[in-house]
């Protein structure tokens, strides 16, 4: 069983292209995958980073408000206050002198 030399090197000059191409483009899926997931953990690095921010806040407002009876400054000191309307009683005088206020 003797094989054409010529035959061997043609196959394995169709083959190696062939597996670059198929190794090639696995790799391009994995890149994407990676850039995609690295880019959702960025999204949520921002988000955690927001909500530390928060919390850093809010614990140094409590340390003010415990430690050293400050008021926590919030944004609902600035409610509209209530407006009052003036009453009036208008008080008759009367002729007996018991019924005087």
């Amino acid at each position: 069983m003797s094989t054409n030399p010529s035959i061997v090197n043609s196959i394995k000059l169709w083959i190696f292209p062939g597996m670059i191409t198929v190794m090639s483009g696995m790799i391009w899926h994995d890149v994407r995958s990676l850039q995609t997931d690295v880019k959702e953990l960025l999204a949520q690095s921002n988000i955690d980073k927001t909500n530390i921010a928060n919390v850093e806040q809010r614990v140094a407002n409590l340390e003010q408000a415990v430690f050293f009876n400050k008021a926590q400054k919030t944004s609902n000191n600035n409610k509209p206050k209530p407006t009052f309307s003036s009453t009036y009683a208008v008080l008759v005088k009367e002729d007996d002198d018991e019924n005087k206020f």
